[in-house]
């Protein structure tokens, strides 16, 4: 994260920090953002009520019924701690994301479906009214080993892991949402990779 965190210029005026975050335990809707804010060991983060509510107009109010999800992920949590630090008095829209393979049309792209493309417009309108908004995908790789029901991790897992994962971030490094989605999906999301949906949208929006 402080690799990531320190492509940003520090004197960058963001205003708007929109948040996609992997929801760990599953949401049933797109989009689920809180109008809560984040309480931080460095103060309170605001969450932006006018992004949230440019989000509701769009995915409506049904989705708050997944929020209390917001309380036992750490996805988008682990983010604003850093920000709170980086770019003090920022408004965040904490959003996090379904799995856009539940909206996917015979195990295909997501793109062009109703729900996936309501997601997409949604996260663009949290940016409007914002001087200079920033979306964050709060997102990670491969989860790999007994831990996570797999194989045991020998060299020759690790070497095959990696090698995938920097194949499906040359997709994303080249903003093509499609090809990030299949890359991690193809033969059932082996990899288990969290960060499919938050950077899938990141990458439509």
């Amino acid at each position: 994260y402080a690799l990531a965190y320190k492509s940003l210029p520090r004197e960058a005026s963001y205003d708007r920090i929109i948040i996609l975050g992997t929801s760990h335990h599953g949401v049933g809707h797109p989009l689920v953002p809180t109008r809560k804010n984040f309480v931080t060991p460095l103060g309170i983060v605001k969450t932006s009520r006018e992004g949230v509510d440019a989000v509701l107009k769009i995915t409506g109010e049904e989705c708050l019924e997944d929020e209390l999800a917001h309380r036992s992920e750490h996805s988008i949590e682990l983010q604003v701690v850093i920000l709170s630090w980086l770019l003090p008095n920022v408004e965040i829209v904490p959003l996090l994301c379904g799995n856009p393979r539940n909206w996917a049309q015979d195990g295909g792209d997501p793109a062009g479906a109703v729900e996936t493309e309501k997601a997409v417009a949604a996260i663009r309108a949290a940016c409007d009214g914002a001087k200079k908004p920033l979306i964050i995908a709060a997102a990670d790789l491969a989860h790999i080993g007994p831990q996570f029901d797999g194989p045991e991790l020998t060299q020759e897992l690790l070497t095959q892991t990696e090698s995938a994962d920097r194949s499906a971030l040359a997709f994303a490094s080249n903003r093509d949402a499609t090809g990030w989605y299949r890359a991690v999906t193809e033969g059932g999301d082996p990899r288990n990779t969290c960060g499919l949906a938050p950077i899938y949208y990141l990458l439509r929006a």
